[in-house]
């Protein structure tokens, strides 16, 4: 078997619920950037912290019998300041990165 591996980052918009709270639990350092929201034009923006709860693998089967593997992982989260979808709700930016394991049989190309 070969192996590979290939990172790819990437940045997506999402709008979600937060959970539900009874207290909001603040850092004692919010940090602040300045990034690009969805209508294009620069936002303030507060990282906020995460940990991942689980990063699970999707695995395909080639008809070459290539097993390909993708997992993404989220790489940091940010909040639009100010800024709230339809729905009310704050809109996040989440920073990612696709990680990609290609394992091919030694026969490959034959």
């Amino acid at each position: 078997m070969v192996a590979a591996e290939l990172c790819v980052h990437f940045a997506s918009v999402a709008s979600v619920s937060p959970p539900q709270r009874t207290s909001r639990r603040t850092t004692a350092i919010e940090r602040k950037r300045k990034v690009p929201g969805p209508d294009g034009t620069p936002h303030d923006a507060t990282e906020v912290g995460f940990r991942a709860a689980g990063e699970h693998w999707n695995e395909y089967l080639l008809d070459d019998g290539t097993v390909a593997r993708l997992k993404l992982v989220v790489t940091g989260v940010l909040r639009l300041d100010g800024m709230r979808d339809q729905k009310g709700q704050p809109v996040y930016i989440i920073e990612s990165t696709n990680v990609v394991s290609i394992s091919a049989t030694e026969d490959e190309g034959s």
